[in-house]
């Protein structure tokens, strides 16, 4: 068999391209002339042999940064908010927990012998404000119950002598103040009612009640 033909376009390395250009063509340097033709400046860019170009000189070491990067920061504040988010979220938990179960032993046995202790005191409706502002003692929002129960109290007092449970209850459910599980505002509310009832009963007080 004859030999095969040489291959048309030879690979060449990067150094031999480099070398034929340099053979090819040749480094033109650029100077500068004044407008007389008087020669001012001749230079060039260094190269080595083959013609390619030198690195230049290395500059200075860069100098640190003196004041703080700004993403460092951003990361520790978000860290410290999901953190504080975190806390919140557990202190939350661990609360409605006690309170609920607070709502189904203290309140409970509480309710049901406010009726003897209101019959200890005068027989008047004030009485039943002031035994809901001790029973409910123990849950923070007995402030609030109470001054909606004085501001009631006193507004029927001038009135008439009913009271009116309905009215008290809406007041208290829809306040912004009481923050609690839904489910045990409800059984708390169940266990203010028939408390205030048989309150009311008991002290010989007429009550109205729609349910």
């Amino acid at each position: 068999m004859g030999e095969k033909p040489p291959p048309r376009f030879q690979a060449l390395s990067y150094g031999q391209v480099a070398e034929q250009r340099a053979v090819s063509e040749p480094v033109i340097e650029p100077t500068i002339y004044l407008g007389d033709g008087t020669q001012l400046l001749k230079f060039a860019p260094p190269r080595d042999d083959v013609g390619r170009m030198k690195p230049g000189p290395k500059r200075g070491k860069k100098q640190k940064r003196k004041t703080r990067r700004k993403t460092t920061r951003k990361k520790r504040t978000k860290k410290k908010r999901k953190k504080r988010r975190k806390k919140r979220r557990r202190k939350k938990r661990r609360n409605s927990v006690r309170t609920k179960t607070q709502s189904r032993t203290l309140l409970n046995e509480d309710l049901r012998t406010a009726t003897t202790a209101i019959m200890q005191q005068s027989g008047t409706l004030g009485a039943v404000g002031d035994v809901l502002h001790r029973r409910l003692d123990d849950f923070g929002w007995n402030a609030v119950l109470q001054s909606k129960c004085d501001a009631y109290v006193a507004e029927k007092d001038k009135e008439s002598e009913e009271y009116d449970v309905d009215d008290i209850m809406d007041a208290v459910r829809s306040d912004p103040d009481i923050a609690m599980p839904e489910e045990v505002k409800r059984e708390v509310m169940r266990n203010i009612r028939d408390a205030i009832l048989r309150m009311c009963l008991d002290l010989g007080i007429p009550a109205e009640d729609s349910d």
